[in-house]
């Protein structure tokens, strides 16, 4: 995990290449080197801040989206399932056994066409966002490690969590520090931010994105670098992470955090054709916030849903799944390899 600027983000990187699947030997983790001339593809699904459990508000909304999750891949079957974070609401896990990773998430998703490995990052509630008693590290039954422990595996679909890295929202430095009436004292939770050392993990984001031979490189978190959502911009995500996106041609960003669905398409500083998608798909249960911008906007919806991705050798098409739209996807973009979207 990795802290930017003193505050909460988590950033995976998936290198596509690695885990490309040719026409005959869909799934099969290949390497993009060993590849012949031929065509391949690779077919995942995003979703985000989707963790209510039942009696939970939102969680019947959760549970149609992992319905038309299911309609969606069953018809086109997917490689494997991104999550963005925000993966257990109200605060994460109590512990490895805690029931609600079997209620939120096995149950939910138990669709036969949703059994592949997902792969996950931890939002801000998944690292123990508002939960009581977490001034010390001694009684406080939340923490982000308990996502981590490998017997999870076993009690639902393939869970991958991964994370380096972390950053604020809007909201400053409220996932830092104390500010008087707002006392972010589930910081220090075990494993919790005050463990963590940004600088370190930022150097270990940049040692994954210059070692990569991957045609395609994407980066997955929780907390968007540019937002037209509610929550908005992200300034240490700009400042610490963005620039590596530009340096190693990260071609998309895939993150949760505003519950909507969106399509951003960032142009490079140096007035160059280059450009990076941010992909926010964070409506994977409770959603219908306000839209407050439309800086580098290609698509905004307010709802749930989620978005489906397939990578080619020369493209990436993104489709948005609404649940108004069913499985005839809402929104459709295609960005070309190198990203000149």
């Amino acid at each position: 995990m990795l802290v930017a600027g003193g505050v909460l983000i988590v950033v995976v990187l998936i290198v596509a290449a690695v885990v490309l699947a040719s026409e005959t030997g869909v799934g099969k983790p290949v390497n993009a080197r060993t590849l012949d001339s031929g065509p391949y593809s690779v077919r995942f699904l995003a979703v985000g801040d989707w963790g209510r459990g039942p009696g939970q508000k939102e969680h019947d909304n959760q549970t149609a989206v992992a319905q038309l999750m299911d309609r969606v891949a069953a018809a086109q079957p997917v490689e494997f399932i991104v999550s963005t974070g925000d993966n257990f609401y109200p605060n994460g896990l109590t512990s490895y056994k805690d029931p609600a990773f079997t209620d939120t998430f096995t149950k939910t998703y138990s669709a036969k066409s949703l059994q592949v490995p997902w792969h996950a990052v931890l939002g801000n509630h998944d690292y123990c966002d508002s939960a009581p008693g977490c001034n010390t590290t001694d009684g406080c039954p939340n923490s982000p490690l308990h996502q981590l422990n490998i017997s999870l595996a076993n009690l639902g679909p393939p869970l991958a969590l991964r994370t380096l890295v972390h950053s604020q929202d809007r909201r400053g430095q409220r996932y830092y520090k104390n500010s008087g009436e707002d006392d972010i004292s589930w910081r220090l939770c075990p494993g919790g931010l005050m463990e963590q050392s940004w600088q370190a993990q930022l150097l270990e984001l940049e040692r994954h994105l210059n070692a990569s031979t991957a045609e395609w490189k994407l980066a997955v978190g929780h907390h968007p670098s540019y937002s037209n959502g509610e929550h908005g911009n992200n300034t240490d995500i700009i400042q610490q992470v963005e620039p590596l996106f530009w340096r190693y041609n990260v071609a998309a960003y895939f993150v949760g955090h505003d519950h909507n669905l969106e399509l951003l398409s960032v142009p490079a500083p140096d007035g160059s054709a280059r450009s990076y998608a941010v992909v926010v798909t964070g409506a994977g249960s409770k959603t219908d916030r306000p839209q407050v911008g439309t800086a580098f906007s290609k698509y905004y919806h307010p709802d749930q849903g989620f978005v489906g991705a397939t990578i080619t050798q020369d493209t990436l098409r993104l489709d948005y799944f609404t649940l108004q739209g069913g499985e005839k996807a809402a929104f459709s973009a295609t960005i070309q390899w190198p990203a000149t979207n």
